[in-house]
């Protein structure tokens, strides 16, 4: 069974993952704007352009990682729905805030910090205590 903190994960596992996927699509992307042409006008045209074929295969990696891209992004949107609504069942309103910020939100615990004027250490505690809160409430509770 997943932890808590494994189960709010989720959602930034998710996150890298889209991120992953679009730095790729650029590199090929980047791959395909340098491909050139290796025709040679003069000779005869018995062969099919390699850098046409080198197009073709890159335009087609490009289109499938977009749609995993795609895919991804609605699978991201509907895990934060419904993540979002389970941080909503906890009671403690602070336990909610860094709960959201730092699982929905994808903040650091310094930005935590400054977004609710505690310091780093305290919100490690409260971090601490949120998590027990989201297992005590959400993941423990009958549905």
């Amino acid at each position: 069974m997943m932890t808590a903190k494994e189960y709010l994960q989720q959602i930034y596992h998710l996150d890298r993952r889209i991120k992953r996927l679009q730095s790729r699509r650029e590199e090929i992307r980047a791959d395909l704007y340098s491909v050139k042409s290796t025709t040679d006008y003069n000779a005869d045209r018995v062969q099919t352009s390699v850098a046409g074929d080198s197009m073709l295969r890159l335009i087609a990696k490009v289109d499938s990682i977009e749609r995993d891209i795609v895919k991804e992004l609605d699978q991201l949107i509907s895990m934060k729905t419904r993540i979002s609504k389970e941080i909503e069942q906890v009671q403690d309103a602070t336990a909610k805030d860094i709960l959201y910020q730092r699982y929905v939100s994808c903040l650091s615990f310094e930005q935590i910090a400054v977004n609710l004027g505690y310091s780093r250490r305290h919100i490690d505690r409260l971090h601490g205590r949120a998590l027990y809160l989201f297992k005590k409430d959400v993941l423990e509770c009958p549905k």
